[in-house]
């Protein structure tokens, strides 16, 4: 009788842990944090110029994931849909302003160049995913003569990090 318990335990923990290492559930729930400090939040509480933004990028009514971030102040929203079979994420500012999109697409649809340096970089690499990421900001020139500089800034007034 008490191997049956010790075997019970062992099986339902074995399926606790399952459900946890691959998700009963593709998304997270409301309220519930995700990696990075975002959170998912419903459609409902999302802004209605970030609701029009997203539904212009996604062409839908309502995303199957949408996300909150706060940082530096800054809310912005992550939504996600599978658009003709690919998944496709943007990023929008509380005021409707586009960041970013990123969409998963195939390694046959990649630029020539991006291919050459994927082989020069990486030549026996295994390739799992492919995603194009275009961000939006504004680029201004500020300064005179050898005095120049060029800022990068998100419409929501935040510097771009700039990248060596």
């Amino acid at each position: 009788m008490k191997n049956r318990w010790i075997i019970a335990g062992t099986v339902a923990l074995a399926l606790a842990l399952a459900a946890v290492s691959f998700g009963v559930s593709v998304f997270a729930k409301e309220g519930e944090e995700k990696k990075d400090g975002e959170s998912a939040v419903s459609w409902e509480k999302i802004p209605e110029a970030a609701q029009k933004t997203i539904n212009a990028q996604l062409g839908t009514n309502k995303p199957e994931q949408v996300t909150q971030e706060v940082e530096d102040g800054f809310t912005a929203y992550e939504a996600a849909q599978k658009v003709n079979g690919q998944l496709k994420e943007v990023k929008v500012g509380d005021n409707g302003q586009l960041l970013e999109v990123e969409d998963a697409i195939s390694l046959a649809d990649l630029p020539p160049a991006v291919k050459g340096a994927i082989d020069k970089k990486a030549p026996k690499a295994n390739i799992k995913e492919v995603v194009r990421v275009a961000s939006y900001y504004y680029e201004v020139a500020i300064g005179e003569g050898e005095h120049s500089k060029e800022l990068k800034i998100l419409g929501n007034g935040q510097g771009v990090e700039e990248e060596d």
